[in-house]
């Protein structure tokens, strides 16, 4: 399957994974994923996407040597010295962040299921995977293959059936493999010493699989049924379980988002453990992304462009407080950032996809104003349950 023929939600990820690919290029980076560079194809698009992307870094780093940067809209950064700051994009710095509390919330699983097994007067010894992930709208996600992440966990994804078809035929081409050697010794392949079975595919491959099973689901999250289709290929209930939703949520309508986080929720609490990582516009970000959506239109109709060349609409949100959501929804503990926060954390600027402009400055007031002058924000939002 070919990107054009990819649905246009669907087709995000792939432009999402293209531009992420600049960051990762970089010299410093935040992110370095040779895996996504190898699995998006080159494109006359990418290269187009990624010279764009290139031309506003650029901008942003020589603004930012001469201590004037052109910052993401309401950057804590306008106000701090930035000529020792990393440029960094949107999606650069969400995945970053979200890797780090993936590193976290596994690393507190890991701590409460061997107190478990202390208290129980079990010993360690070899177990199955006891700990499972599931990407909610994977799209090019690359984190089984790019981070070391342990052979005590199963990994699974759930995504659109073009965009898992699209995902399986680009892992196939670029050597990601889709299963973990026998022997499940991930430092051993990542140093590139050969295994003793040097026909298994899962050895020869240039990627080699960090967990210790991968499995895609191919499902519309937008619709019931998901979770039974989860579980026939192998996802357990009863085990602990991460839940990553990286800029997927507000892509659905929100009576879908949701009874999205209801199951997530409901299927949690059998396990009586785990967290759920989740990404999330407020809504008057919803709102000042609607009217931007209907400028563009307008712009692409006029210039005599499709529609389908303009970003999908965000439609749902978590609302301005996230962590009260969530914890109304049944999870014991909760804490987001924005992407001011991340700025911070990070010492990074932030180059915007769209130009910052007096148009655009408008469209944001408008909106905020819509909310009685509420800030329009994005958060990251991590929740745990039995941690």
């Amino acid at each position: 399957m070919s990107a054009q023929e990819l649905s246009a939600v669907a087709r995000t990820a792939y432009l999402i994974a293209s531009a992420r690919m600049v960051d990762s290029d970089r010299q410093a980076a935040l992110v370095r994923d040779s895996p996504l560079s190898a699995v998006v194809p080159d494109t006359e698009e990418v290269r187009t996407l990624r010279q764009a992307q290139v031309e506003r870094l650029q901008r942003l780093v020589e603004g930012l040597q001469q201590g004037k940067p052109h910052l993401a809209v309401g950057s804590r950064m306008e106000r701090a010295d930035t000529k020792d700051t990393l440029a960094v994009s949107v999606v650069g710095l969400r995945c970053r962040y979200v890797d780090d509390e993936l590193l976290a919330a596994l690393h507190g699983l890991r701590r409460k299921l061997a107190a478990r097994l202390m208290e129980a007067g079990e010993g360690g010894g070899h177990r199955r995977p006891n700990i499972q992930v599931v990407m909610l709208g994977a799209g090019l996600d690359t984190r089984p293959w790019r981070l070391h992440l342990g052979h005590d966990i199963s990994w699974f994804e759930v995504d659109l059936p073009d965009m898992a078809a699209f995902k399986r035929d680009s892992m196939e081409r670029a050597g990601l493999a889709a299963e973990a050697p026998a022997d499940c010794n991930a430092d051993l392949l990542a140093s590139g010493a050969s295994a003793v079975n040097g026909q298994n595919p899962a050895v020869r491959a240039g990627f080699p699989l960090r967990v210790a099973s991968w499995a895609a689901v191919a499902a519309d999250l937008g619709e019931e049924g998901w979770v039974p289709q989860l579980e026939a290929c192998g996802f357990d209930p009863g085990l602990p379980t991460i839940w990553v939703a990286e800029g997927l949520l507000y892509y659905l309508p929100q009576a879908a988002m949701d009874r999205l986080l209801h199951e997530v929720t409901t299927v949690t609490k059998q396990a009586g453990l785990g967290a759920a990582i989740l990404t999330s516009p407020n809504p008057a970000a919803i709102l000042a992304s609607s009217m931007l959506r209907e400028q563009s239109l307008a712009a692409a109709a006029a210039a005599g462009k499709p529609a389908s060349s303009v970003w999908p609409s965000m439609t749902a949100s978590l609302g301005f407080e996230p962590c009260m959501r969530l914890r109304e929804a049944g999870w014991a503990s909760s804490w987001s950032a924005t992407f001011v926060d991340l700025e911070l954390m990070y010492r990074t600027v932030i180059h915007n996809s769209t130009p910052r402009t007096p148009e655009l400055e408008a469209i944001r007031q408008r909106a905020e104003n819509h909310y009685g002058g509420m800030t329009s924000a994005y958060h990251v939002a991590t929740a745990t349950m039995g941690m």
